[in-house]
């Protein structure tokens, strides 16, 4: 009976896994509601998806919750600069007749995958908010394969949320799963080799 309900149980360990996505999917919808915390809720969820579920680190709540207090003035000022304009975007087409929205479409793409780096960026390593805004984007710009993939991952995501919005409590974590996966590889091509032991050694424990 032990080992039915032990956490090396697989059955036990999926549904663990499970329930972390959801809870990490339901606190990040929550927080990006108000806008203003958008950003610290989205480097929080990519820190806590590698550190505790990639990882399989600290609990996801805790996890969560420390990377959003101690990441919050910079990814608030990082989601700040994405999220205003693409806020504004979005109302203007909501309530002015006759808005190019169009015609910004791919300025609000290249913000949204520019924050997706950004905020990975952020929550991957510790430096000041303008090397994050410099570094984020010149990588962005010097990986256009992989960006527009996140461009598609993000897109998909979006339009499987607005035909099924229950989904909302599941997809984020996921998304933020999968862009972890794929932008730590971006990432590890501009890493120091301390920093790269580092990652070697997180990956062992």
């Amino acid at each position: 009976m032990k080992s039915m309900f032990s956490i090396d149980n697989p059955v036990i360990a999926a549904l663990s896994k499970a329930t972390d996505h959801i809870l990490l999917s339901a606190m990040w919808v929550l927080l990006t509601l108000p806008v203003v915390t958008a950003g610290p809720a989205t480097c929080a969820l990519y820190y806590t998806v590698r550190r505790s579920i990639r990882l399989d680190g600290p609990d996801a709540w805790k996890c969560f919750w420390e990377a959003f207090r101690q990441n919050f003035k910079q990814a608030f000022v990082l989601g700040m600069l994405c999220w205003s304009p693409v806020v504004l975007w979005l109302v203007l087409m909501a309530f002015v007749s006759r808005f190019p929205w169009t015609a910004f479409l791919p300025a609000v793409v290249i913000l949204l995958v520019w924050q997706a780096y950004a905020q990975a960026y952020l929550a991957r390593f510790e430096m000041p908010t303008k090397m994050v805004l410099k570094n984020s984007a010149l990588i962005m710009v010097a990986n256009l394969p992989q960006s527009l993939l996140v461009a598609v991952v993000l897109a998909l995501s979006a339009v499987i949320c607005f035909f099924a919005p229950i989904a909302l409590f599941a997809v984020p974590a996921v998304i933020a799963r999968i862009l972890e996966k794929l932008l730590d590889k971006v990432f590890r091509k501009y890493m120091s080799q301390e920093d790269m032991k580092i990652a070697e050694q997180e990956e062992q424990l």
